[in-house]
């Protein structure tokens, strides 16, 4: 009982919605709906729905016209034609909701998707100001690093002039020189 009220709030929530039916048919009958389906260009899906769709409108207006006919030729002449335009309508109304619902289904399925796509651009945003921030500090090191190559390499070429002008002492006259201050305080051996 509850199954059948919540359907039934479904169905009025969406009267549009579409049902699933399942039903047999002659295979001849569905060559020839698929065969209407090619010359028209639609869908397989689309053919059965525009099939059905026509086939209860015409239903629907052949009981009408023989309610018609009963009261006069001209007035079932006129039914006639209103009975076959309104079929046409039905059937091409019963086609758009279909598309319209379907449309609705891809619509959110976007939205979902942009969603996402926008989360995901956030995370690259906050990833690339990270980058950013890293390339600035990576760029302050580089200063310093080169600052102070600048730095020994004035040292090494200070170095240089000082020991081509023979101011410099290289680390083995260095050595004799304190082996002769050793020498000459403990009077050990003279050294060369």
């Amino acid at each position: 009982m509850q199954e059948n009220e919540e359907r039934r709030q479904g169905e009025e929530a969406h009267p549009w919605g579409p049902e699933t039916v399942h039903f047999t048919v002659p295979r001849d009958l569905l060559r020839k709906a698929l065969a209407l389906a090619q010359e028209n260009r639609w869908s397989d899906d689309e053919a059965l729905r525009i099939v059905f769709a026509y086939g209860v409108s015409y239903l629907l207006a052949e009981r009408r016209l023989r309610e018609a006919m009963t009261r006069g030729h001209e007035l079932a002449q006129e039914v006639q034609r209103l009975t076959d335009e309104l079929m046409t309508m039905h059937s091409m109304y019963a086609v758009m909701k279909f598309r319209a619902f379907t449309l609705e289904q891809e619509k959110q399925a976007l939205e979902l998707r942009i969603a996402g796509l926008e989360g995901e651009n956030r995370m690259y945003a906050q990833r690339l100001a990270k980058f950013r921030q890293d390339e600035e500090a990576l760029r302050a090191e580089i200063a310093t690093l080169e600052g102070e190559k600048r730095r020994l390499e004035a040292e090494n070429r200070r170095l240089r002039e000082q020991l081509m002008d023979g101011k410099l002492r290289t680390g083995a006259e260095e050595r004799r020189g304190v082996l002769r201050w050793l020498r000459g305080r403990w009077g050990g051996p003279p050294g060369r």
